[in-house]
């Protein structure tokens, strides 16, 4: 339990932080992203990003909905390749 409890503390930390640069000198993300990664590297946590960003807006029914049908898939004997 404690464990878990420091473990949130520095990552509160971390996001604190992070968002310091945004509040106090108004720089959005892609600014400092191509800051931090450089303009070729910068879309791999661009993408990490938006991948994210499907994860937590796509509802749960979806998610289950999407996992039925591979199993379904599978169920019957076709090969899911993706």
């Amino acid at each position: 339990m404690i464990s878990a409890v420091i473990g949130q503390f520095l990552v509160a930390g971390c996001v604190v932080l992070t968002g310091l640069i945004g509040a106090r000198w108004h720089v959005g993300f892609p600014m400092w992203n191509r800051v931090v990664w450089g303009l070729r590297a910068s879309y791999f946590p661009l993408a990490n990003r938006v991948i994210l960003s499907f994860t937590w807006c796509a509802s749960g029914y979806s998610v289950i909905c999407f996992a039925v049908g591979l199993t379904t898939q599978h169920k019957h004997g076709s090969v899911v390749r993706l």
